[in-house]
Parts: structure tokens; C-alpha cells; sequence
């Protein structure tokens, strides 16, 4: 059985939601951990973490901002010494 962490909106700078808002849900299971988050801009950032033991793990991540060309995908490894 795995883990569920939801985070939900953060109020703006007068103490009230207004247009700045962010939600996100974080999964984590055995060696995996996956997140989403979206915010009032519409950026969603996407990152799946896979632990393959000695220190390594194995990670994809994306993040989309509508109508800007500041997007990113990547897929790598980190190692941990």
C-alpha cells in the first residue's frame, strides 16, 4: 500500500485565495514516488522518481506553462554517494 500527500491552495497576500493558488498530489509506493501539481497559471510540473537501490534512481519529469516556450522534459539518473 502506498502514500497519498495532497497540498491545496495557498492564500494570496491579503489572506484570501485570489489568483494565486496552488494544488498538488504526491504518491509514493515501495521504491516510487510520483507528484503533480498545477497552479492559477496553468503550469503543470509532472516528476516520477524510480529508487534502483546503492544510491541510484531513475527519474522523469515535465513541465508545461501554456503559451510560453519556457516548457521541460527530461528523463535521467542520479546516483548518491
Amino acid at each position: 500500500m502506498g502514500t497519498a500527500v495532497c497540498k491545496a491552495a495557498k492564500p494570496g497576500s491579503d489572506g484570501s485565495l485570489g489568483d494565486e493558488w496552488d494544488a498538488s498530489v504526491k504518491y509514493s509506493a515501495g521504491g516510487m514516488v510520483a507528484s503533480f501539481a498545477l497552479d492559477e497559471a496553468d503550469a503543470t510540473t509532472v516528476i516520477i522518481d524510480y529508487a534502483l537501490g546503492g544510491g541510484a534512481s531513475a527519474f522523469a519529469a515535465m513541465h508545461d506553462k501554456p503559451d510560453t516556450a519556457n516548457d521541460l522534459t527530461t528523463v535521467g539518473l542520479n546516483f548518491a554517494f
